[in-house]
C-alpha cells in the first residue's frame, strides 16, 4: 500500500463521504425547518383565534374598545364638569388598557392681555 501509494486512495474516499453526505444533511435539514415552520404558522394563527375567544368571554370590557369610546363619547357630550370628565377619561383608559400608570395633563388657554384705556401709556414687554 506504501509502495504504490494508495494511502490517498482512502483519504479520497473517506472526503468523498463526508463531502456528499454533508449537502444532503444541509437539505434534510433545511427541509425539516420549513416543514417545522409552516406547521407553528399555522398553530399560531388558531392560537390567535383562540386567544380572541378567550378574550372576548373573559376581557369583555377591556377588548369591545369601539363600544367603550362610543359610551364615553356620550357622556363626554353631556358633561359640563371638566374635573367629573377628566376623571371619566382616565377611568375608561385605565378600564380598556389597564396600564401601570397613567396621568392627565390639562393646558388651559392663555388669557388675552386686555388694552390698556385710550391715552394711557403702553407697557413695553
Amino acid at each position: 500500500m506504501l509502495r504504490d501509494r494508495l494511502y490517498d486512495v482512502d483519504l479520497l474516499i473517506r472526503r468523498s463521504l463526508v463531502y456528499g453526505a454533508l449537502p444532503a444533511m444541509i437539505a434534510a435539514l433545511y427541509t425539516g425547518s420549513v416543514v417545522l415552520f409552516g406547521w407553528l404558522a399555522r398553530v399560531s394563527v388558531g392560537w390567535r383565534d383562540n386567544s380572541r375567544a378567550i378574550d372576548r368571554r373573559f376581557y369583555r370590557r377591556g377588548c369591545n374598545a369601539a363600544r367603550t369610546l362610543q359610551a364615553f363619547a356620550d357622556v363626554a357630550r353631556q358633561e359640563v364638569d371638566l374635573s367629573r370628565l377628566s376623571e371619566r377619561l382616565v377611568e375608561v383608559v385605565e378600564r380598556t388598557m389597564e396600564p401601570a400608570h397613567i396621568s392627565l395633563t390639562l393646558l388651559l388657554p392663555r388669557q388675552p392681555e386686555e388694552e390698556p384705556p385710550a391715552g394711557a401709556p403702553r407697557r413695553s414687554a
